[in-house]
This record gives structure tokens, sequence and C-alpha cells, in this order.
């Protein structure tokens, strides 16, 4: 619950925020960046959810009643709460952008959507700590452990208003000293407003009749049965007896013991030493490929979790980069494009390298299912139309999907397949499938590109089909990001 909470009030507080900078035309109805917002979700709201998902439950959770099963989890007053912490945030951070220095703009670096982006950070990051628990206070022990985590994403948000390079990718600019406090002072109002609501809660909860434990609730007492002359506890009605002596105990298996003074369960028994055994017998596998640069594969091999590599953007992944790049490359300028997308390559890798350090690998099953299924299958579709004038040996010129679909339509109808490279693309698509069904432990892919090469050199069809051509040997070389009066160098 906590967890939803705290995505739903931020979920609002961006929705409101964004829906009064286009009624109200404030900055042109931008509030924030479509970078900024980026930013926040994949590099600062991450951190405290994992302080949510990694918190520890209160010790007195097991003596707490049970939740009514009838209720919904987006019940009427939960709604209300979502919404009222979602305003609370949007207030601050509009209250802080329209009270900040200077004038905005949409085009230039300014200080009131930099005010406005400081405080929207800090108060997510404030918010997942005072959020971590409902209705007790989020600043009680242990807190330390929330609190280095929430370092990073603090850390990170400065480097995002002070640095160079995430000024010229976020459209920030640097801030004084003076101005920052007034940020950390906007955004400190988030978390004394929620623990403050919190304890009006908890003095109403304090007053109200209490009521039943949850172990009364769950295992009641059942009336005790007299003793007849020569009858014992464990012959009336297959009662059984405590370790206490108590022969109302209710059954449990034979592997679990329930402690009723403390209101929690205590397995019996050997664990089960799957999980161990899965930690302890991790083995990373090396793959051995014809590349190349044999030393980067070697090392990704050594230091790779997984027995399939990729060795670059695969399909899934190029349309994010792309989507990421070109609205702020230099229009033809490749070189940009290419620096650009080594920084975003250098910052997604930071981000994974501190994950790993904390263990949130946990926070990949957030996303849901059908979002990614239909991410992929549309990536499929996608690349697929792409492919298909390729693999016939002809090629269009069209904006989007639909556009792709019209001209291979037209082409296929005006006679301008090239019969040979269709030949060879669709056998070799033939031999894929065919040894997928009938010999899946050969790889048919392997085998269609081997022996398309050979046919090809045997055959003389090198002028006659596309050819990739020879390959670039070593590492490529990393350009520098040029700014106006600066130049960072990847």
């Amino acid at each position: 619950m906590s967890y939803i909470r705290y995505q739903m009030s931020k979920l609002f507080s961006l929705v409101l925020l964004f829906l009064a900078a286009s009624i109200f035309n404030i900055n042109e109805g931008v509030a924030l960046t479509p970078l900024m917002v980026l930013f926040q979700h994949f590099f600062i709201t991450l951190f405290p959810v994992a302080v949510i998902m990694l918190d520890p439950p209160p010790p007195d959770l097991m003596n707490k009643p049970p939740r009514d099963p009838k209720l919904p989890i987006a019940h009427r007053s939960a709604v209300a709460q979502w919404l009222a912490y979602g305003v609370l945030q949007f207030a601050v951070t509009l209250a802080a952008m329209l009270l900040a220095p200077g004038e905005m703009s949409t085009t230039e670096a300014n200080v009131p959507m930099t005010t406005a982006f400081v405080v929207l950070s800090l108060g997510s990051i404030f918010a997942g700590l005072t959020m971590r628990r409902d209705p007790e206070s989020g600043l009680v022990p242990p807190v330390l452990g929330a609190v280095k985590i929430l370092t990073i994403p603090t850390v990170v948000t400065v480097f995002a208003v002070e640095a160079g390079v995430l000024q010229d990718l976020l459209m920030t600019t640097s801030l004084t000293g003076a101005q920052w406090l007034v940020c950390l002072g906007w955004s400190l109002i988030i978390p004394v407003v929620v623990e403050l609501e919190k304890a009006i809660r908890r003095h109403r909860i304090a007053r109200a009749p209490a009521p039943l434990p949850a172990t009364t609730a769950v295992a009641p007492r059942a009336p005790v049965t007299p003793l007849r002359e020569g009858q014992s506890h464990d012959d009336v009605d297959g009662g059984s007896r405590s370790a206490t002596g108590d022969r109302d105990c209710p059954r449990v298996p034979p592997r679990m013991a329930a402690n009723r003074h403390h209101g929690r369960a205590r397995l019996d028994g050997p664990a089960d030493p799957g999980g161990d055994g899965l930690r302890g017998g991790r083995r990373i596998a090396r793959v051995r490929r014809s590349v190349r640069n044999h030393r980067a594969v070697a090392a990704y091999a050594v230091v790779g979790p997984s027995k399939i590599l990729v060795l670059g953007p695969d399909s899934s992944l190029a349309p994010l980069i792309a989507a990421a790049v070109i609205p702020l490359a230099v229009v033809g300028d490749s070189e940009n494009a290419l620096a650009l997308a080594g920084v975003l390559a250098i910052l997604v890798g930071l981000i994974l390298v501190i994950g790993g350090f904390l263990r949130l690998g946990f926070v990949t099953e957030l996303l849901s299912k059908p979002i990614r299924l239909g991410y992929l299958n549309a990536i499929a579709l996608v690349v697929v139309v792409g492919q298909i004038p390729k693999l016939l040996g002809f090629s269009v010129d069209a904006p989007g999907l639909v556009g792709e679909i019209g001209e291979i339509g037209k082409a296929l109808i005006g006679g301008d397949v090239d019969t040979l490279a269709a030949v060879v693309g669709i056998g070799s698509l033939v031999v894929i499938v065919a040894f997928r069904l009938w010999v899946p432990v050969v790889p048919g892919v392997l085998v269609a590109v081997v022996a398309a090469i050979v046919l090809s050199a045997a055959a003389g069809l090198t002028d006659d089909i596309g050819m990739v051509g020879a390959l670039p040997e070593g590492l490529p070389s990393l350009p520098s990001v040029e700014s106006p009066g600066r130049t960072s160098a990847i």
C-alpha cells in the first residue's frame, strides 16, 4: 500500500502540474521538459521506491487486525489520500516555480524551471522517506538505511543541475547557494505536512475503541469440554495440547508452530535448499563467437550474467535510444548523435551498477506485464515491416509504419522485387524455421548465415546481392559533446 500511495501521489502531482501549465498558459504550457520528467522517473523516483519496498514491517504488524478482504485497494479514503498528497506536491512545485526569479523559456535553460525540477526531485525523495510507513511515522527506526539509499538521488539531483553535460541534456541551469536553500525549504514542506497528517490519524486511532487482536480474530479459543473419568485431553473431540499445556490450542501443520504471545509464526524443520543452491551454484557461462573484437566479447562473457550475449543495441532498445537522442542531436551530425548516445549509455550503466550494489533487481517486476508485452509486440511489428523490403531486395522511403506498408504494397504490385535476393532471404527463413521445428539442438540462424555466405561466394553473387562488407576492428573512438562555451569529453 505504501508503494501504491507514493506512486499515485507522484502521478497526480505531475498530471496537475501539466494541466495547470496548459490551462493558465504558464511557460506556454510547458512546466517541465520531457527529459526532466523521464529523468525524474528513472533516476530519482527509483530510489524512494526501493526504500519503500525494502523497508522492514513494523514490529506490531501481526498484532493488528486483518484487512477487510471486501475493501478494494482503491477505496474512497485511499484515493482521497493519494489525491491530497499529490495536490500537496503539485502546489509546492508550482509555487516554487512561479516565485523563482527570472523569466521562463521553453528553448533556453532558466531558473524557474530548474527550481521546479529541484523542488519536485527533493520533494519526491522526502515523500518516499515519510511514506514508507503508514500511519506510523517514516522517521522512526530503522531510518538510517533509508537515508543512505536516498542520498544517491539527492546527489544525482545536484549533478543534474550543476554538471555541464546534464545541463545540456535536461535544459537546467546552475543555482546559487541561496536558491538551493530556497528549494530545500520548499521541499521540506512536503514531509512536514505528511507527518502532521499521519500524527492526526494516529491520535484518532488511539482514541477509537481497541479492535480485537489478530490472533483472537483468526483463531478463537474453542469451548472447553469437561473430562470424564479415565479420559485424556487428546481423546476429547480430536483436540490437541499445546507446548504450554493448553487443551484448546487449534491444530496447525507440523512444520508451523504459532507463537500466541507475540502473534508471529515460526517454521520448524529443515530450510528449503533451493534458493541457496541457486545463489551458490550460479555459474557464468563463457560463450565464444567469431567477431573482430574478441577481447571485449571474452570480458563480457566473464562478467555477464547470461549465456546469451547481446553486444549492440537490439531491436527493443534502439527505438528508446533514438527517441532520447534524436531530439537533442544536431540535424545531420552523426558524431553529435553518437556522443549523446554515449552519454546515455554511461548514465544507464551507472544506474545499473548502483542498482546492483543495492540489490534493486526486483524493481523490474514493478513494470506491468501487459505494457512490456505490448511494447515488445509493437517493436516486433515495426522491425518485421522494416525488414520486408530488405528481404525482397528493394527499398522504400516513407514516414511511419502505415506509410511503409503502403510503399511495400506498391513495390510488390509494381514488380520491384529482386528475385535473387528474395530467394536467398526466404530460403534462409525456411532453414531457420526448419531447424527450430525438427532439429532444435542445432542453431538454425547460424546454419542459415553460414550457408548464405558460402552460397554467395561459390556462385559469385557478391555483386548481385548487397553485402555487409568488411567490419571495422577494435573499439570506436568516442567524440566530444560541444556546447556554447563548454566542451565535455566523454
